[in-house]
């Protein structure tokens, strides 16, 4: 069950009023239907929002108070032990220190917040699938929320935006582990523990990439790839399998890429052996010759979409090109319910079109496949040359030189005109940054009262593909290697070979065009903001704006389309998202009204 939880636990015996973190549940962005629970002591209070879709799950799932103090969780847990009185059993226990299940095994996308009564401690954890817990601590309290919005009823609190970390967004870097974009309130790293109490930390762990083993079950075949193929498979199997439940609807996104067509061919066949459909959802361009997509990738991932379904007898697959839906009210709607500016303004209206037609459908959980990449289908930035029989083993020694010659030029050319190569970025460094980006689809869950889930995150399959070697993933020029093969026989081969990559939102400077007066008017409002205006080149947003209205985007040749494309989601989308974000702060705009 995704839900909205707070809290709030007092060092210094003052009391709370009843209900208090009900009073800071109001402040968070929740659905309008929804099933609230709250419960105070003396000292402590905490409370819980979810959408009435799981009325008929509530009452048992949660438990607000127990003998050790009050617990509250909120996500899905896919652990064998997990009791049927509650799925949330194993980590009140993992709390307690009752269960033989270690923290590091938790296997799950969720969050729990417990307090001790003796020991007068919180304890946080939040795991890789999710990335939204927040906190704030002082000498007299600590309170906790999923939405920074929560702490806003506290005056202790001055909530202020963090500007570095704003323009983080801004400039394409990576953000800062542990900050949040509310000054003085701390955003929990994924894969961690926190126990705190009134003089501070008193414990915590963090689950890494460096710091989980293998899978239970598999052996350690390291160079045997036939072997490795196999445990893939039956651990991502595995891992699909456990979030399913064929009792319900579930859907899938398809695109034209190998994670989410693996993703939905598993659970096409797991759903076959139901004899149920599988609905999948695809996003369209609405406007393709006016799209844009860089060399090497697709502009529209339909054709290949479109085969994945055909290929399987029980997918409904449903296409859409959400031209009704607006770019700008996307963008505020997931500012507003993420508390955050964000990286890919530009996908968020065909985002917010699939889920909104998700939950019309009646079905209650969406499968995606958005941390494949660092995961199932991971591939080295820089696949390495030798050992040759183990990297390049079928390749003749002629193209194997070829090869060397090459690199060695490309080498040569970068020092001497003084560029500097991009850095290597390792599998483990990948899995890093990519299990952060599970804090926008949760929050969309609580919105849309759709689970959204993701097997590429599953800490088993990712202890498992962390033990592989790298020929795994690339050999004789074949990247994506583990997932290519894996999907031999499942996938149709056009699709399962396919090395172009799909350009999601290819026209959106085309919707932009579309939509411009309520562009401009998103603009106009940011203006007023004073933090906008000190922290945003607004003058250069319209011109932008403007370029994008006074040219015939299918007449530009690539390079001018390439350039317009960077500059509408780079500069124009981000920069919108971000005055949003400042506007809140010094202005009376309503994030949650539409423009």
């Amino acid at each position: 069950m995704i839900a909205a939880i707070c809290g709030i636990v007092r060092f210094d015996n003052r009391k709370l009023s009843k209900d208090f973190a009900s009073s800071m549940l109001e402040k968070m962005p929740i659905p309008p239907n929804k099933l609230t629970q709250c419960i105070t002591l003396e000292n402590a209070s905490f409370a819980l929002a979810c959408s009435d879709s799981y009325s008929n799950d509530f009452e048992q799932e949660i438990t607000l108070k127990c003998s050790k103090g009050l617990f509250v969780a909120s996500g899905l847990v896919y652990n064998d032990d997990t009791s049927d009185e509650s799925p949330y059993s194993v980590l009140r226990k993992v709390w307690e220190g009752s269960s033989k299940t270690d923290l590091e095994q938790i296997n799950g996308d969720c969050m729990y917040v417990g307090y001790d009564i003796q020991k007068n401690s919180i304890q946080l954890y939040e795991s890789w699938g999710f990335s939204c817990l927040y906190y704030y601590h002082c000498e007299s309290f600590l309170a906790f929320a999923s939405h920074p919005y929560a702490f806003k009823c506290l005056p202790e609190i001055k909530m202020q935006p963090n500007i570095e970390l704003m323009n983080c967004i801004l400039h394409s870097m990576p953000l800062t582990e542990g900050e949040s974009f509310w000054t003085g309130v701390t955003k929990m790293i994924p894969g961690t523990m926190v126990e705190i109490g009134a003089g501070g930390i008193l414990n915590m762990r963090t689950i890494t990439s460096n710091n989980i083993n293998r899978p239970t079950g598999t052996s350690n075949t390291n160079n045997n790839y036939e072997m490795n193929q196999e445990n893939f498979l039956k651990v991502f199997r595995n891992a699909i399998n456990q979030r399913i439940d064929v009792s319900y609807s579930s859907s899938s996104t398809l695109s034209a890429g190998l994670d989410s067509g693996a993703i939905t061919a598993l659970l096409s066949e797991k759903y076959q052996d139901a004899n149920k459909a599988l609905t999948t959802w695809t996003s369209a361009s609405a406007y393709l010759d006016e799209s844009f997509a860089p060399i090497g990738c697709l502009k529209d991932e339909t054709e290949l979409a479109c085969l994945v379904a055909k290929s399987m007898p029980n997918i409904r697959h449903e296409v859409v090109d959400s031209m009704d839906t607006s770019v700008i009210n996307a963008i505020r709607l997931i500012v507003y319910i993420t508390g955050c500016p964000q990286y890919s303004p530009a996908n968020f209206y065909w985002i917010e079109d699939i889920l909104s037609r998700v939950h019309a459908s009646s079905s209650e959980r969406l499968f995606i496949g958005q941390c494949g990449n660092g995961t199932i289908s991971w591939t080295p930035t820089q696949p390495k040359l030798f050992p040759k029989k183990t990297f390049f083993p079928k390749t003749s020694m002629k193209n194997f030189l070829k090869l060397i010659r090459f690199r060695s030029s490309n080498k040569i050319k970068s020092a001497l005109s003084g560029k500097i190569s991009p850095a290597s970025v390792t599998q483990r460094q990948l899995i890093e940054m990519h299990k952060s980006i599970f804090d926008l689809w949760y929050h969309l869950s609580l919105w849309s009262g759709v689970e959204v889930v993701d097997p590429t995150l599953d800490i088993e399959l990712i202890k498992l593909l962390l033990s592989f070697p790298e020929n795994a993933y690339y050999q004789d020029g074949v990247d994506r290697r583990l997932l290519r093969e894996g999907m031999r026989g499942i996938l149709p081969d056009k699709v399962r070979l396919n090395r172009k990559r799909g350009q999601q939102s290819s026209d959106i400077v085309a919707r932009v065009k579309r939509q411009a007066k309520q562009v401009r008017k998103a603009l106009a409002l940011i203006s007023t903001s004073e933090l906008a205006r000190e922290n945003l080149d607004l003058n250069s947003m319209s011109d932008i704006l403007e370029e994008i209205v006074g040219t015939d985007l299918k007449t530009l040749d690539y390079e001018t389309a390439k350039s317009i494309d960077n500059e509408c989601n780079l500069k124009l989308l981000r920069g919108i998202s971000a005055g949003l974000f400042l506007a809140q702060f010094d202005t009376d705009i309503a994030l949650g009204t539409p423009i």
